[in-house]
């Protein structure tokens, strides 16, 4: 693990504890993106070897910092802008950064919609970087419409099939959705497909995600014919938005992607909007996310000093 340096020690490593910090400020600042779910936060802070993400908290705003290793240099950038938004709090952010890098500009990895603009008249330079799949959650359990109907054919695939089970996580499964996982990664690296960080905080999901709540980290996998075919994890980053946090199915039975969604979502009836990420670029996966009919895509986007 990476070693936080002397002029960083007054920094936070995320904890257990900090929970309930987060996720008041993630309410505060109405937080829609997927970054902002604290478990998501929680384990790619354990995941990532020359990296480390660190907070302090200013005038009740949480600064997260991402510390990583590049070239063999250390360098300090935002991950989330301050939340709640504030002004001192990101001067502040600004000036740590530009102190550690040795006067290098500070960089924001990932901002959502609504702090762009907030952002841009502090005189940062903002980037488009990609769109999130925001689905509503009633109308996707309900599936009513001709607009569904794509959803309703795969969902029903499945549906009256008594070899398929969907259930609640356990502690046991994590060594089978080890392999289902190796297999899933196998499969894309065969494909050509970049996984990056999801593919190691994934492990991280699995081996201690008994050390959430599951109300906090809501858990299912699917099983056909008593084998474990896929998992997800998910959960809710606030009162009206909710996470489709780790999504890993067998490629060799696609329409389970549409199950593992439909189930997370039935899960959380009382969450009004779900956050799916973004399609990384991949046309397959963003053909599967349309189907749910996204009623927003969410814009993400970087900045950094000009």
């Amino acid at each position: 693990m990476l070693t936080i340096p002397q002029e960083l020690a007054d920094l936070n490593k995320i904890e257990l504890s900090h929970y309930a910090d987060f996720s008041n400020a993630a309410a505060l600042h109405k937080a829609v993106s997927w970054s902002y779910f604290f478990p998501y936060l929680y384990f790619l802070g354990m995941s990532e070897p020359r990296q480390a993400l660190l907070f302090e908290q200013i005038e009740g705003s949480i600064l997260l910092y991402r510390l990583q290793e590049r070239d063999e240099k250390l360098r300090l950038g935002l991950l989330l802008p301050p939340f709640p938004f504030a002004r001192l709090p990101l001067r502040r952010a600004l000036e740590r950064m530009r102190d550690f890098n040795h006067n290098r500009v500070g960089r924001i990895s990932r901002i959502q919609e609504s702090d762009a603009l907030p952002l841009a008249r502090e005189g940062l330079e903002i980037r488009f970087h990609s769109d999130e799949y925001i689905y509503d959650c009633a109308a996707v359990l309900a599936m009513r419409g001709g607009s569904y109907e794509a959803l309703r054919r795969k969902i029903s695939h499945y549906a009256n099939t008594a070899s398929v089970v969907v259930r609640d996580f356990r502690k046991e499964d994590a060594q089978d959705c080890m392999k289902l996982r190796k297999k899933w990664y196998k499969g894309l690296l065969n494909a050509g497909v970049k996984v990056g960080p999801y593919y190691r905080y994934s492990q991280e999901c699995l081996a201690n995600a008994e050390v959430f709540s599951s109300d906090v980290l809501s858990g299912q996998v699917i099983e056909v014919e008593g084998t474990v075919r896929a998992f997800t994890f998910g959960g809710t980053i606030n009162q009206r938005f909710g996470s489709i946090f780790i999504t890993i199915s067998d490629h060799d039975l696609p329409g389970l992607a549409y199950l593992q969604r439909y189930h997370l979502m039935k899960k959380h009836p009382h969450v009004a909007y779900f956050n799916d990420f973004s399609d990384s670029g991949r046309a397959g996966l963003a053909q599967m996310k349309r189907t749910f009919r996204p009623v927003r895509m969410h814009g993400l986007y970087s900045a950094r000093e000009q």
